[in-house]
């Protein structure tokens, strides 16, 4: 992970989990059983990333550019309410085998979009620019960590 800058790194995960959200959309028309395994997966791919965010990277951005409590992480943190809002109505239908998600799944889309775009081409590359070698070295470290305590 170290080679990579955060802004690389974190616009993979976001391609990561857009091809699973993409997955659990093709899955959900043909077989529904493999499209809730699938809809777990990008599920908790998701939190973990928006995990992630907010105890890593907005503390971080935030120091190193003087906005605690205001700025584009307050943005973003509002974002993640609503990405996770979506989110959980998504799951709650799919938990009572109600495959009629679709609208759900446009306004989850639709968020996600205008928020994994404003953190390429704001916050990513602020933090990359504002960290040394060894800080980023220190972030991929701490993202791992939460990674090993989330499958503990």
């Amino acid at each position: 992970m170290e080679n990579k800058s955060l802004a690389q790194f974190f616009s993979d995960d976001h391609d990561r989990i857009d091809i699973l959200f993409k997955r659990f959309r093709a899955l959900k028309v043909t077989t529904w059983n493999e499209a809730i395994a699938s809809f777990g997966e990008f599920r908790g791919n998701l939190l973990l990333h928006i995990q992630w965010e907010e105890e890593i990277l907005f503390p971080l951005f935030e120091e190193k550019m003087g906005t605690r409590g205001n700025g584009p992480t307050s943005v973003m943190r509002a974002e993640h309410t609503l990405i996770k809002k979506y989110l959980e109505r998504v799951a709650q239908k799919i938990s009572i085998h109600d495959q009629e998600t679709e609208e759900e799944e446009k306004l989850l889309l639709k968020i996600l979009f205008l928020h994994n775009l404003r953190e390429e081409q704001v916050l990513y590359p602020a933090i990359d620019r504002e960290t040394g070698e060894a800080e980023r070295a220190e972030v991929f470290g701490a993202l791992e960590k939460v990674r090993f305590l989330e499958n503990v």
